[in-house]
């Protein structure tokens, strides 16, 4: 098999080789770049000639963006999917797929992986595919490598791909089954039984007010609710008969969500304090229930009070590195993990005492783009700054038994027991040019092995569409209910425009109700939870159905709204 390599040297030329693989044994083909092959370069493509297509061969690529995009070889305008973002916030596997003439291809990137990604492109309707390395004008710290698998499969199609991969990621170690996990956490059994439930308790006007904010110029924050309202909610499900709930408590820190990152303590007074939050969590083991605490390490303000430049990321300049939007606190400053993790932990040990159970979540830690620092006290590379994260991950998993994110990014595998969505949005109008249709590719590789609520679409699903409804079962996802989901100013929310309040009149009732039909309808599909997602596919216009390695198969209908359970 052909490969083009091209490698854009720092003085603005464009090195070309061509390089003929063989396979090996098993079929596989590996290409390899050393660091001296490279040398010091801007970026590095790998093309694959033998992936190529023209419009109207049959096949399709499909690819990791938003969980998994399809691209047919139709006729399209000139597009492609190179994102400025590395990685990317929707990018969580790095793979990239081929189905051609009735055979299919598994491509790893499994060196320099997360300065990497896979660019499929249409030009005058002929398509190709490459590997694109960001290597910023310096020799790359490891070789660069591609693993290509054949899939020898009867049915050589996504669902196939995904299959392939998840084999490989379980046959190296990089995560366990759900089912193996379970037997020595009790912890993850009763996540994997309950639905999810955020409560943001209150936030500082978003879009800010005051960029760099201080204790004088802070504006004043907003209370959504109370520890007590929270306690309130509690009664309400367990009168409608919900036994098991895993509650995630958002912004009870110092200046409520966002307020003062890195910074926690003191427990925000305006919400009941210390004392307050201690009461709460008597009251939610009492009634059975988890509540644990959403935490970040990797933004800070200035109005922290650990704030320091010390303790930022910086760009090759020398420059800060920010986040481009401002959020509660304002301007939000990137956290170097080795500068952190110290602090981070003693917050950890602090929150541990409270004795809380259930899923401790870390604010972006599997949905933003891995990132570098250049900082000469600190400095660390995009695989690095993985490795960190897990260490994040790993020291709230001993404390709390478990831990959650939100997105996939699949570094952490291994660690990540529940991700708060795991694609961004796949209804409505397709954003980019060569995306045809978006497929659970991350689902049917992780299903069965993370718990994950589908997209940011059904975050809240028993308050919108049917369309929302179905998307979360035929993903496979675990329900997850968010109170106060929107905190912007306007007509905007990432997680939607509907939302489940607690506090006046009926209100804490009503989002009872909602929570406890999401419980009710999660019952009737829990017998797949610790099953793989085997194969998913559509059966005719809006009519899909998804099966796992349970045998168990479920159809759902978007014509009329249906969900078909036929077990095995």
């Amino acid at each position: 098999m052909f490969f083009n390599i091209l490698i854009g040297n720092c003085d603005g030329e464009t090195v070309r080789l061509r390089r003929n693989i063989s396979p090996c044994e098993d079929g596989s083909i590996v290409v390899s770049l050393s660091p001296e092959e490279v040398g010091c370069a801007k970026w590095v493509k790998i093309e694959m000639p033998a992936f190529s297509a023209v419009a109207g061969d049959e096949g399709y690529y499909v690819n990791a963006y938003n969980g998994g995009a399809l691209t047919y070889f139709t006729e399209r305008i000139d597009c492609d999917l190179f994102d400025d973002d590395i990685g990317g916030t929707a990018v969580s596997m790095p793979i990239f797929g081929v189905r051609k003439e009735g055979r299919a291809y598994l491509t790893i990137c499994r060196g320099m992986t997360y300065d990497s990604k896979f660019v499929p492109v249409c030009h005058d309707n002929e398509y190709s595919c490459y590997l694109y390395v960001d290597t910023d004008n310096e020799i790359p710290y490891e070789s660069i490598e591609l693993l290509i698998l054949p899939i020898n499969d009867e049915d050589a199609d996504y669902s196939a791909i995904a299959r392939r991969y998840r084999e490989y990621q379980l046959g190296r170690g990089a995560c366990k089954p759900l089912s193996e996990k379970i037997r020595d956490n009790q912890k993850l059994k009763y996540l994997s039984d309950s639905v999810n439930i955020r409560i943001r308790m209150g936030w500082k006007p978003v879009p800010p007010e005051i960029e760099e904010q201080t204790p004088e110029n802070e504006p004043e924050m907003k209370v959504a609710c109370t520890f007590s309202d929270v306690e309130e909610l509690i009664d309400e499900l367990k009168k409608l008969g919900v036994e098991k709930a895993d509650i995630c408590l958002v912004g009870y820190n110092k200046s409520g969500h966002d307020g003062r990152w890195p910074q926690l303590f003191p427990i925000e007074e305006k919400f009941g304090g210390e004392e307050g939050l201690k009461k709460l969590i008597k009251k939610a083991k009492d009634a059975g229930y988890y509540l644990n605490f959403h935490t970040n390490c990797v933004d800070a303000y200035s109005i922290a009070d650990v704030f320091s430049e010390d303790i930022i990321m910086r760009h090759k300049d020398g420059s800060l590195s920010t986040h481009p939007v401002s959020f509660s606190a304002g301007k939000p400053y990137r956290l170097c993990p080795p500068s952190i993790f110290d602090y981070f932990v003693s917050n950890l040990d602090k929150l541990a005492l409270l004795e809380a159970d259930g899923a401790h979540y870390i604010d972006c830690l599997t949905v933003i783009a891995p990132r570098k620092c250049y900082d000469k006290r600190h400095p660390i590379n995009r695989k690095q700054w993985t490795a960190w994260m897990n260490r994040f991950f790993a020291e709230a998993k001993k404390r709390f038994g478990s831990v959650s994110s939100e997105g996939g990014m699949d570094f952490a595998a291994e660690v990540l027991d529940f991700a708060l969505y795991s694609a961004w949005k796949v209804l409505g109008e397709k954003e980019r040019a060569i995306v045809d249709d978006f497929v659970p590719l991350w689902q049917l590789v992780y299903h069965g092995i993370m718990l994950y609520n589908a997209t940011t679409e059904t975050v809240n699903y028993t308050v919108k569409g049917m369309e929302n409804h179905l998307k979360q079962y035929e993903y496979g996802g675990r329900p997850s209910a968010y109170c106060f989901s929107r905190f912007q100013s306007g007509n905007v929310d990432f997680l939607g425009l509907e939302d489940i309040v607690l506090g006046e009149g009926d209100a804490t009732r009503i989002a009872a109700e909602k929570i406890a039909e999401m419980d009710r309808e999660y019952k009737k599909h829990t017998p797949t939870v610790l099953a793989f997602m085997d194969k998913h596919e559509k059966l005719s216009e809006g009519v899909y159905k998804t099966t796992y390695s349970n045998g168990t198969s479920v159809v759902y209908d978007y014509n009329d709204g249906s969900i078909k359970v036929n077990e095995k």
